[in-house]
């Protein structure tokens, strides 16, 4: 899957959240230079894997296709997945 797509994505279910007044923790807004600067006051969050996790439940592909273990870096990440937080 291409970075461009998981951002997409992203975008569109900030929208919905949003339109149905759907508040998220201030952490799923940080962007990946953001990341780079939390420290361990932020550790809970890595650890449990909280934050953005792209899924094709929709099309019935979950256990095929996952987290999308290989992404085509065509842009930079809007927002970091679950399972690319750096560590402090």
């Amino acid at each position: 899957m291409k970075r461009s797509e998981i951002n997409q994505y992203i975008k569109e279910a900030k929208a919905i959240f949003e339109q149905y007044k759907f508040t998220l923790p201030p952490w799923a807004h940080f962007s990946p230079d953001e990341w780079s600067r939390k420290g361990a006051e932020f550790n809970e969050v890595r650890e449990n894997m909280l934050g953005w996790d792209v899924t094709d439940f929709s099309r019935g592909e979950y256990e095929k296709v996952g987290r999308f273990p290989a992404i085509e870096e065509d842009e930079l990440p809007l927002h970091l997945l679950c399972n690319e937080y750096p560590q402090p």
